[in-house]
């Protein structure tokens, strides 16, 4: 017996040996399991900045308050007197509190993120198992400034929406734990109750953005809609040469600080998820492409037939009864009818092929979640109707990135682009990560075809044309409106409007490509009324941002005192381009000799002025803008030896009242050169209600 116990000890000590001297990874767990408790905590994640280094989202340190309900159970504590202290401190119930500190386990969240006076009063209290420890909290500085694109985060630091989802891993880092040590009895012995781990921070993003052309977004588009009471609007801002993204505001605003007061819909970017049909808008693009295929020239010439135009089985009318127009008329008062004819030189299949080529119909690819491909139906479900009203946008459901990415095209010389948002990936370290090139998804048009549309596009803003509201005091600018009709989804009938204007500024160099769309304006429904103001307000803050020089600055600095030499048209970045009107086209036609006498040009526009002078071997020196006022030398002086010429402008004069009830901009029809007087519109429609209230977008 005495040699069964001693085999039976020795065994014991050997065991005993065994498991103390030779390592053990199971044990090693379990004893850590029993010696340690871990808690994780969401890392400092990476800040967004715009891109001039300023800051649209950061995180702040602030305090958390966590408990062991364990540790106050085996300290003797009672969890209703814990929680009955905390209770008006947190703000919460009682009970809820009571019943978090009965939870079994080592660690229980009380309160997240509280204010510092309150985690101090709580740290003061001395309560058994009660720890505050730090976390980090996302803030955004700027509150609604583009909210909807920066997006928002959760309590845990988890990227819900916009660009804190689509990066949350880059923005997120690496995960950080806090650990929490123990003795035998599972009390706990760290100094000051936690033992943090190094933090690692996320990556930061720098955006293409910019926040002075963002605000000023934003602000002129709450101003329209308060002003038109429309539902809601966007605002695309876009650099035609690369598609990166310079503004993507989004009516009404939501501010990502605040997310949860406010309704899921606001939370949504407006440029990227809403599909809508953009009317007269997208004549400009099928007008582009039948230039490029070579069914028609700018001279072309179409019979609007008085306003009314039979359609296989229906009825297409025009705002006002045109007679005979060309390409550049029919896109300058917005004709229907007349591109509607474009649309038939071109064929189903056709215009299908060319609007996939602009990107209709499909994702631009942007770094953004969310984003809609629209609606663009294959050519052979389409009715034979539908050959018209895809010719002038009804029918094809677009959204406003697309848009601006189309638009760019047509500005840059016909290479659409991919928009992007992120500029840069930076390291915590300042180092850069990951950097965005532009990218050409292909070329649409030839830079010919680009130029003749953008000569075109400017006329939409002169006299007669749809954008004069649009006009850019400085710069020279080109655009085209748009007022569509909208399907109520309740009554499945055409009901509400969706108004834009979309064009790019200066005519001469393009820089900028702006979007503007309000989603159902009450209170009236003209793109170029509702939305042309808006255009204007941005252009003039974009351009002035990205140190654009002024109109007379800028064209005094074109060579227009050289004579054009004869040979083919200019490129789209030639100087020939300034000022290039609704049919006109340049500052110097190629060949046309210098006049030899100081014309009379009072009266006369900047563009018109300087088309008169073309070729004149004098420097042009221009002052303020509008119509010329004074002009040296005077008219009739001999220009031979002269070294300068100065012209200046001013604004013109209010035009009278109306003599007569219906009168005012607009309300005359435009007859094309030769054309016969064309009878007054007469209210109503054969399809719709509404066409003679119209800018010509509707069948």
């Amino acid at each position: 017996m005495l040699g069964l116990f001693a085999l039976a000890l020795a065994a014991v000590l050997g065991r005993a040996v065994w498991l103390s001297a030779v390592p053990n990874e199971q044990l090693s767990a379990a004893l850590r399991r029993q010696q340690q408790a871990t808690v994780k905590l969401n890392p400092r994640r990476g800040r967004i900045q715009d891109r001039a280094g300023r800051d649209l989202a950061v995180s702040v340190t602030v305090p958390s308050v966590f408990a062991d309900p364990q540790f106050l159970v085996e300290t003797g504590g009672d969890p209703v007197d814990v929680a009955a202290r905390l209770a008006p401190l947190l703000d919460l119930p009682a009970a809820d509190l009571a019943k978090a500190l009965r939870a079994p386990g080592r660690f229980v969240w009380l309160a997240r993120q509280v204010p510092t006076d309150v985690a101090t009063a709580i740290e003061e209290l001395r309560l058994p198992g009660v720890r505050v420890t730090d976390e980090f909290e996302r803030r955004y500085p700027n509150g609604t400034l583009a909210g909807q694109v920066l997006g928002f985060t959760g309590t845990d630091g988890a990227g819900l929406e916009g660009l804190e989802k689509r990066f949350d891993s880059r923005l997120r880092g690496r995960e950080e734990r806090h650990t929490v040590l123990r003795d035998g009895k599972r009390r706990n012995i760290t100094p000051e109750g936690v033992a943090v781990t190094r933090e690692v921070q996320g990556d930061d993003l720098v955006l293409t953005l910019d926040r002075n052309i963002q605000f000023a977004a934003e602000q002129a588009l709450a101003e329209a809609v308060t002003k038109w009471e429309a539902r809601a609007g966007l605002v695309v801002v876009m650099d035609v040469q690369t598609g990166a993204v310079l503004a993507q505001a989004t009516a009404p605003p939501m501010d990502p600080n605040y997310f949860a007061r406010y309704d899921r819909s606001t939370w949504r970017d407006m440029s990227l998820s809403f599909n809508y049909e953009s009317g007269s808008v997208l004549k400009a693009f099928l007008i582009s492409s039948a230039l490029e295929a070579g069914v028609v020239t700018p001279d072309t010439r179409f019979d609007c037939e008085l306003g009314a135009y039979r359609f296989g089985r229906r009825t297409i009318h025009d705002s006002h009864p045109y007679g005979v127009l060309d390409v550049r008329e029919i896109l300058k008062v917005s004709s229907n009818i007349g591109t509607t004819k474009v649309a038939e030189r071109l064929g189903a299949e056709a215009v299908w092929s060319w609007y996939r080529a602009w990107g209709f119909g499909q994702p631009t690819g942007i770094d953004l979640p969310g984003e809609s491909g629209g609606i663009l139906r294959h050519w052979k479900s389409w009715y034979p109707i539908d050959l018209a009203t895809h010719a002038f946008g009804q029918g094809v459901s677009v959204t406003g990135l697309q848009i601006a990415a189309a638009l760019s095209a047509v500005a840059n010389g016909g290479r659409l682009m991919r928009p992007y948002i992120v500029q840069e990936v930076r390291s915590p370290d300042g180092s850069v990560v990951e950097r965005t090139e532009p990218t050409e998804v292909r070329r649409v048009i030839s830079p010919g075809t680009a130029a003749e549309m953008r000569g075109m596009m400017a006329g939409v803003m002169e006299e007669g044309g749809t954008g004069t509201l649009a006009r850019l005091d400085d710069y020279t600018a080109a655009g085209k409106t748009g007022t569509a009709q909208k399907v109520n989804p309740e009554t499945g009938r055409y009901q509400f409007w969706v108004s834009s204007f979309v064009g790019f500024a200066p005519v001469e160099d393009p820089r900028v490509a702006i979007v503007v769309t309000l989603d159902e304006p009450r209170r009236h429904h003209y793109g170029g009324t509702v939305a042309g103001p808006v255009f204007r307000a941005v252009g003039r803050q974009a351009l002035t941002t990205l140190d654009v020089d002024p109109l007379p600055d800028r064209m005094a600095r074109l060579p227009v005192n050289t004579p054009a030499p004869a040979g083919p048209a200019a490129p789209p970045s030639s100087p020939a381009l300034a000022g290039a009107g609704s049919g006109s086209g340049t500052a110097a036609a190629a060949g046309e000799l210098p006049p030899a006498v100081m014309p009379d040009l009072r009266g006369a526009s900047l563009r018109e002025a300087l088309r008169r002078l073309a070729g004149v071997q004098a420097r042009i020196d221009l002052e303020g803008s509008g119509v010329l006022t004074e002009q040296h030398p005077a008219p009739g002086a001999r220009l031979a030896g002269i070294s300068s010429v100065r012209l200046a402008f001013a604004p013109p004069a209010p035009p009278p009242p109306p003599s007569a009830p219906g009168g005012g901009l607009g309300s005359a029809p435009v007859a094309a050169p030769g054309a016969a007087a064309a009878p007054a519109a007469t209210p109503g429609r054969v399809g719709s209600p509404g066409a003679h209230r119209r800018e010509g977008d509707l069948p």
